[in-house]
């Protein structure tokens, strides 16, 4: 089996011939890619070596150790020459594949890595718990080339930077005073927007939980009567959460313009935001 280090020498040798900027923590993302894909072309791993869930997505540590002296600098030579005795086969795969992604710049592959299920359900911060490559074998399974991967990845990402957003709105919500509108209606609770973020939170592990979901509309803001709301609008089903002044909350769903209605005391529903998103998401 190939060591990954002669990988990890052939990216950085591929990304210096062709002018491209490399980074470390790019490298460690196109190991991770290039892995998950060669696990579904060939059925059997690229390397013998495990990755890790990390904070800034799958890692290798001991690729990582060899190259963090380049810190945020692009890597300009490999460290051996061993990657040149690689099979042909292999070459022709990496080359293939790095014409797909190396061109792709560090933050996005890392964003890109952040809503793969097999980083998101592994991802304990500061445990580095090792991703299987039975896990990655299946996951990316689920698309048939790049070209769809690289499709859904730029869609969840864009969901990702939504709910970012949206999370950042209600934390500024919090400050947003009295009178807010014309009618002078009161600022939400600080429990209101706390469940509002937690809730997000929920929807974006549970998106992310599969290979090729579908991404609703995120419709968010204050209520007149105190509180915050949240609308998630899917193709066929409209989801409606009434957070109201942090005490209790209203939850609505429509398909097919019929609705059903719960209501929950913040708490229950705080317990309960996985259960009740995962009915709709």
């Amino acid at each position: 089996m190939n060591g990954i280090h002669d990988i990890a020498d052939f990216i950085v040798a591929y990304s210096v011939d062709n002018k491209i900027d490399l980074t470390h923590k790019k490298l460690q993302k196109l190991l991770y890619y290039a892995h998950g894909f060669y696990l579904v072309i060939e059925k059997k791993p690229l390397f013998d070596a495990k990755l890790e869930a990390w904070k800034y997505g799958p890692v290798n540590k001991a690729v990582w150790d060899s190259f963090k002296s380049h810190g945020y600098l692009s890597i300009t030579k490999p460290k051996n020459l061993g990657y040149r005795s690689l099979e042909g086969g292999i070459k022709n795969y990496l080359a293939l594949f790095l014409y797909s992604f190396i061109s792709i710049s560090q933050d996005t592959l890392i964003d890109m890595s952040h809503t793969d299920a097999v980083w998101d359900l592994n991802y304990i911060p500061g445990l580095n718990k090792e991703i299987s490559s039975e896990e990655m074998g299946l996951y990316f399974g689920e698309f048939k080339d790049f070209i769809e991967y690289r499709s859904f990845a730029d869609q969840k990402v864009n969901f990702l930077k939504l709910i970012k957003a949206r999370i950042d709105y209600f934390f500024a919500l919090e400050d947003i005073g009295n009178g807010w509108d014309s009618s002078g209606s009161p600022e939400p609770s600080k429990e209101a927007c706390a469940s509002a973020i937690d809730t997000l939170k929920a929807l974006q592990s549970i998106t992310f939980s599969k290979a090729k979901p579908v991404m609703p509309k995120i419709l968010v803001g204050p209520i007149p009567i105190g509180g915050v709301t949240l609308e998630l609008h899917y193709p066929d089903k409209k989801l409606y959460i009434a957070i109201i002044d942090g005490v209790n909350v209203e939850v609505s769903l429509e398909v097919n313009g019929f609705f059903t209605e719960q209501e929950f005391a913040l708490e229950d529903f705080n317990d309960d935001i996985g259960a009740i998103l995962g009915e709709v998401a």
